[in-house]
């Protein structure tokens, strides 16, 4: 990861303050049936591995399908997390074949919030026939001096020949910037000129490349108390064809940067 997006809070916030800031989720319960977790903990303690956090969804357009997302953690490398998401027919047992999968890195500035995982099934339709649902992560910063924090970064997948596989990888959905005085170095208080907080929306746009629509974007960006607010808004396109490729974020991210995050002094 680019070490100017390292995930890191403002020591003159509580981890508290920040969770009241982004509590614009009211989530339904995703609860995972007991068949399912004792079928997923039987499989990963093969392995020495154990369930650190799963959600369970039924696709809303398909209801013999069902999403299952979590993090395992590992009994022997305590360092070792990885990431699974998998589709699998209601009643059906686990194929992990099928899975997506792939490691999460986890250190002393970043960790998992228990029940932080969030299956969402928006409409993202990227055609007729294709329609991807995403998850996102939450996570919990520890206390620093950087002025930067991004969080509950979504994925979007699709299920493809009975397998899961990522079109949209890890776009950031919260955002918070403190900007110092100028001349100040340092975490406290009367230091602070500006606090902002960013919330990003997703949908989809009637425009398309290589067969799936384009995804259009919309970054709130408004002070603490929601009282001044202005908008950075953007797109994806897909690159690649309908069998590989993804939604390309490098774009997006620069130009966030540009006229937010990095753009002021």
């Amino acid at each position: 990861m680019d070490m100017k997006r390292k995930l890191h809070l403002q020591l003159v916030l509580s981890i508290g303050l920040l969770c009241s800031i982004f509590s614009g989720y009211l989530y339904a319960d995703q609860s995972c049936s007991a068949s399912i977790i004792s079928a997923i903990d039987s499989d990963l303690k093969k392995s020495g591995d154990y369930i650190l956090d799963i959600a369970c969804k039924t696709k809303p357009e398909d209801i013999s399908e069902e999403i299952v997302a979590l993090v395992s953690a590992s009994k022997i490398n305590k360092d070792e997390y990885k990431y699974i998401v998998l589709v699998k027919d209601v009643g059906a047992g686990i194929d992990w074949s099928r899975a997506y999968s792939s490691k999460l890195y986890l250190d002393n500035g970043v960790s998992l919030d228990k029940k932080s995982i969030w299956i969402d099934t928006a409409n993202y339709e990227l055609n007729e026939k294709v329609r991807a649902f995403g998850v996102r992560l939450g996570l919990q910063y520890a206390t620093s001096c950087t002025e930067n924090v991004i969080g509950r970064p979504l994925s979007l997948f699709i299920r493809e020949h009975d397998k899961v596989r990522p079109v949209l990888r890890d776009v950031p959905t919260e955002y918070f910037h403190t900007l110092l005085k100028q001349g100040e170095v340092g975490c406290d208080q009367s230091m602070i000129s500006s606090t902002e907080v960013g919330k990003l929306y997703l949908s989809m746009d009637d425009s398309a490349n290589q067969n799936f629509k384009d995804i259009r974007l919309k970054l709130k960006i408004c002070d603490v108390n929601g009282v001044s607010c202005r908008a950075l808004v953007g797109g994806l396109k897909y690159d690649g064809d309908s069998n590989s490729g993804e939604y390309k974020k490098a774009e997006w991210e620069r130009y966030i940067d540009d006229n937010w995050l990095l753009g002021k002094e």
